[in-house]
């Protein structure tokens, strides 16, 4: 197996997608101890990675001076880019000796710019699996490992608090007045309508662990869910817009966790939560949480699971309707 001492990972997208990365970062990050490991991502996502078991720092995937790896070289832009000429802001990129790039590169421009400005091996990888042959997605994002000479990898992503993460979390709920072994975590959105169990059906679930159990709801939310929590109503205590390893611990500290297929759900699966999740037009046999303690409930429908183009065209989504509260209750054990 070669050495790497400086390590630069490259990882866009979603909450969900980086935390189904994490089996392939940790896999790097054991292989390579005393490599400095680095992120280039979304910084509220990677919060959840530098410092906590996978990296050592991270940059913003949307600072201007990363603009310029993704555009074609042409002409004079290509002797821009050359190491002999680079620009002072991606000069930063000069001392990495390993780059994995999660990225979909089909015209290969992020691989010919990052072969120009770093000296080291290069590594670009579709993060999206192929429909056939069908494929989990953490598995499809560790076929770079081979690559790379590492033989095996823990497929199951998990989600690492520190001290700190575990005391603020524990503060957050003593400041709602909640009992951690008596709290339950509902997440009823997943940033878009179209993979959503009816929020009536959260609220029943809601209104019967209310009426039926001495425990107690917590709903999460983010900015891209505020409709949905509008639409459970009611005076429960939320955890809404916190950063996300806060969140996460919180999770990790919570009885059950009741979600659809979203970030958070992913989230609260990586930290070890007992998972109920709702699955409908996505397909979790590709897309879904990894866990000792994750339920997948999957909404039946001939048309389920469908692309993203039929998914936003679909009238009335009777993929997640034919998800019963009773199935849910039963699968949450209350």
């Amino acid at each position: 197996m070669e050495s790497f001492e400086r390590i630069l990972i490259l990882r866009g997208g979603a909450i969900g997608d980086f935390v189904l990365t994490l089996p392939a970062i940790g896999a790097i990050r054991r292989a390579f101890p005393s490599a400095h490991v680095r992120l280039l991502g979304h910084p509220h996502v990677t919060d959840l990675a530098v410092g906590r078991g996978y990296a050592d720092s991270a940059w913003r995937l949307d600072a201007p001076e990363f603009a310029t790896l993704f555009a074609p070289a042409q002409g004079h832009a290509q002797t821009s880019l050359s190491v002999a000429h680079r620009s002072d802001p991606l000069e930063k990129l000069h001392p990495f000796d390993l780059v994995v790039a999660f990225w979909r590169d089909a015209e290969g421009v992020l691989a010919g710019n990052l072969g120009r400005l770093c000296p080291g091996k290069i590594i670009v990888r579709d993060p999206v699996p192929p429909v056939a042959p069908k494929c989990h997605a953490v598995d499809h994002l560790c076929g770079v490992l081979a690559e790379i000479g590492i033989e095996e990898y823990d497929p199951t992503p998990k989600l690492f608090s520190t001290e700190q993460d575990l005391a603020q979390a524990d503060a957050f709920l003593a400041e709602k007045a909640l009992d951690p072994a008596q709290t339950i975590a509902i997440h009823p959105g997943s940033g878009g309508r179209t993979k959503n169990w009816p929020t009536e059906r959260f609220g029943e679930i809601i209104e019967r662990i209310e009426s039926e159990t001495d425990c107690r709801v917590l709903l999460t939310g983010g900015p891209a869910d505020e409709e949905a929590m509008a639409e459970i109503g009611g005076s429960h205590p939320t955890a809404e817009n916190l950063p996300l390893p806060l969140l996460a611990a919180i999770l990790s500290r919570c009885r059950t966790y009741l979600g659809n297929d979203s970030g958070i759900t992913h989230i609260a699966a990586a930290v070890g939560a007992p998972t109920v999740v709702i699955f409908g037009p996505t397909d979790p046999d590709v897309w879904g949480p990894r866990g000792e303690h994750v339920t997948i409930l999957r909404g039946q429908a001939p048309c389920a699971p469908c692309s993203r183009e039929e998914r936003m065209a679909c009238p009335d989504r009777k993929c997640l309707a034919s998800v019963s509260v009773d199935a849910v209750w039963k699968r949450m054990g209350m």
